[in-house]
């Protein structure tokens, strides 16, 4: 990548988002990023565009390669000359900024991309510079397939189409970051709390999970709110990082150390208390189970087989099938390692 590849896209009226999306898809292109992640970034232009074409009338959008110990990404620049913003934190809320674009105005911006700076001098009238930047998710050449086996299983309440929980699996260039979420309550407003805060969880999934929790906290402060366990393990130490809001059981089996994780009470997007991240080292032939409160809570490790021949995928299955409850959404998710 060189400083031929920067962009700057004047951008004044409608016909200019579209037009911002599609430079910015060629840029990303050029600069071989994965699919998934060009149509998140262009869906972030697009916002940004909007943006200033609703409050600002003109603006720019500067678009930024980035090389960085040998990490490959993009800045991207969006400044304006507008009336500025008067609540900075209250922008970035899902659905509080721009009613009639694409993706949920500057909070969906928020979610999706790893780092947000805004500056505003509403005061001075000198206009929104907004500083957004992705980076790809490292691969490691020497180690392609994940020393971990993790297996979930999930389903919506009883009689109910959309599912109030979520699980999440990321590997990274030595680190696996697994989680269970759970909105407030069932149906479309736990479906979308839920979805909120996986989104957010993804985006951002190389940040501490102290950076996490309140990265979700704020993204959901607008939604019903949700419940989540999250998990960080370390493939070449064998040490587990773990932090937890609400009721999201974990369970270890075949193991003769369980940890204990100190409970904290209440929901991210209504003022939870930041988690306690507390870090233990995992017995290799241990098996680690996390659930939602759809799953009955009173079980034994005993009760069920843990051994090579089933998969996590089956044992999370199995799990689901024998010890959910009928009056809420359930997910169990399942994490081994590969040579136990």
């Amino acid at each position: 990548m060189t400083l031929q590849d920067e962009e700057t896209i004047a951008v004044g009226g409608e016909a200019d988002i579209i037009l911002a999306g599609s430079r910015t898809k060629a840029l990303l292109s050029k600069l071989k990023f994965e699919n998934s992640a060009i149509e998140e970034i262009v869906l972030v232009v697009h916002e940004l565009a909007s943006n200033i074409v609703k409050h600002a009338n003109e603006g720019t959008i500067t678009l930024i390669p980035q090389n960085l110990d040998e990490r490959t990404g993009i800045e991207i620049r969006a400044s304006d000359s507008g009336p500025g913003i008067d609540d900075v934190d209250k922008a970035v809320v899902d659905g509080y900024s721009t009613a009639d674009s694409l993706g949920g105005g500057l909070g969906a911006v928020h979610r999706l991309m790893d780092d947000v700076v805004i500056n505003s001098r509403e005061e001075q009238n000198t206009g929104v510079q907004i500083v957004a930047t992705w980076w790809n998710r490292a691969t490691s050449p020497d180690q392609s397939t994940p020393p971990l086996e993790v297996g979930a299983a999930t389903r919506a309440m009883p009689g109910h189409e959309l599912n109030g929980d979520a699980f999440l699996i990321e590997h990274e260039t030595t680190q696996t970051l697994v989680g269970v979420i759970d909105g407030l309550g069932h149906g479309q407003l736990a479906h979308q709390a839920s979805r909120t805060a996986k989104q957010y969880v993804r985006a951002h999934s190389t940040q501490s999970l102290a950076d996490l929790f309140a990265g979700v906290e704020q993204a959901c402060h607008k939604s019903r709110g949700v419940v989540m366990l999250l998990a960080r393990f370390d493939w070449d130490t064998d040490q587990v990082t773990l932090g937890s809001v609400g009721n999201i059981s974990i369970r270890v089996c075949n193991s003769s150390t369980t940890p204990y994780l100190v409970p904290k009470r209440g929901v991210l997007g209504g003022n939870a208390p930041m988690p306690t991240i507390q870090e233990w080292n995992w017995d290799p032939a241990s098996v680690i189970v996390v659930h939602s409160d759809g799953l009955r809570s009173d079980w034994q490790c005993e009760e069920f087989e843990f051994g090579d021949d089933c998969s996590v995928t089956d044992t999370a299955a199995e799990l689901l099938q024998s010890l959910s409850t009928q009056d809420d959404d359930a997910t169990v998710l399942v994490v081994s390692r590969a040579d136990r």
